[in-house]
């Protein structure tokens, strides 16, 4: 199956809880799905350690992991993830975000890097002994 790009934290959340909570949300990774249902609110930076761990732990299990999204109570298999190719430069120093060719994402490959970004995000909090939240929800 193949799934828009906005419904991609939902198939993160689902196959978290399909593949390494056995059917049972937030039982080994609470502080990920905290953050993934929490609606704007800032998290403070004890959190943020802990939910860099829970994260951490998905990363690692990405290699043995059935990429899904629940429908109608069953867990259906996710392949391919819909979005947009950017046109970037780095060397350049230019990011062009108005331009980009659709392009369907294998999902394996989206969600590592999603995970890998979200990492970042949490050691840079870590870092500067502060939380985030309210401005890196997706």
């Amino acid at each position: 199956m193949k799934v828009p790009q906005n419904k991609f934290v939902d198939v993160l959340r689902d196959t978290v809880i399909e593949c390494l909570e056995s059917g049972h949300k937030g039982s080994k990774l609470p502080a990920l799905h905290a953050y993934l249902e929490m609606d704007g609110e800032d998290i403070d930076n004890k959190s943020v350690k802990q939910l860099r761990n829970d994260f951490s732990q998905v990363l690692k299990a990405i290699p043995n992991l059935h990429i899904g999204l629940y429908q109608e109570g069953k867990f259906v298999p996710v392949d391919y993830i819909s979005g947009t190719a950017r046109l970037s430069n780095p060397d350049a120093g230019f990011f062009l975000t108005a331009v980009g060719v659709d392009r369907d994402f294998p999902a394996r490959e989206k969600l590592e890097e999603m995970v890998r970004v979200s990492i970042n995000t949490c050691d840079e909090a870590i870092k500067r002994n502060c939380g985030f939240g309210k401005y890196t929800k997706y």
